[in-house]
């Protein structure tokens, strides 16, 4: 069973390692009245004590998200109003840097950013640096990650590059329970996502192809494709 970890939240910003980079600057300038999030002004009693402890996070994450060799950046950020503050989540791509990507749109929910991780059963700790998790509150243990499907961010995308399974599944000529059955797997079948079809990860359907001595290639049905520590049991 996965176990979802380190819910690292927001941190202040005011030291140079953490100064945004130009790339985010740029950008807030085309959008007047938002700012990086600064615990220090943006919240108060425990939602700031939270974001400024020890364990805090970062207000700003980069990486590369698209895979295009270039730093890319994600942000909380604030529009600071007279009566109420609402909170935000957007990335921007150095390849597309007049872009602006809402990860979640302004609203009065506070938010937290950083990188999917996944604590392991040995305590090792797997980080997804090309996943974008956003936590929905301060002081929660899950959130929703999203990752650059070549056109937008998409929640909880998977790609080629994951280890994948499928277990107990039918495959299917195309995205239809509707359509001919190609194979049925086992309880644990390592998978590769190839395409996908839909936004909502409850409805999505994937393209993929099986691991094993004679390839298969079809279509899964919603929510079945995980995490090998999800769909399998831990001898498998």
């Amino acid at each position: 069973m996965k176990l979802t970890i380190i819910v690292l939240l927001i941190a202040p910003i005011a030291s140079a390692e953490g100064r945004p980079p130009k790339l985010l600057t740029d950008a807030l300038r085309r959008l007047p009245g938002l700012t990086i999030l600064d615990p220090k002004i943006d919240l108060r009693g425990d939602d700031l004590l939270q974001a400024t402890g020890e364990s805090a996070g970062p207000s700003f994450i980069e990486a590369d998200f698209d895979h295009d060799g270039m730093v890319d950046v994600a942000a909380v950020v604030t529009a600071r109003g007279k009566s109420e503050t609402r909170f935000g989540v957007l990335a921007v791509l150095s390849s597309q840097p007049d872009r602006i990507f809402w990860l979640r749109p302004l609203g009065r929910k506070l938010y937290g950013v950083d990188f999917y991780k996944i604590n392991g059963p040995d305590g090792s700790v797997a980080v997804w640096r090309d996943r974008v998790a956003v936590w929905p509150c301060v002081a929660c243990d899950a959130g929703t990650w999203f990752r650059w499907s070549g056109r937008a961010f998409v929640a909880e995308l998977y790609s080629g590059s994951d280890v994948l399974a499928i277990a107990d599944q039918e495959i299917f000529s195309e995205p239809s329970t509707g359509s001919r059955v190609i194979a049925k797997s086992g309880p644990c079948l390592r998978v590769k996502a190839l395409n996908f079809r839909g936004a909502d990860p409850q409805t999505r359907w994937y393209f993929i192809e099986t691991v094993e001595a004679h390839p298969k290639r079809g279509w899964v049905g919603p929510e079945v494709v995980g995490d090998p520590s999800d769909v399998c049991s831990p001898r498998q």
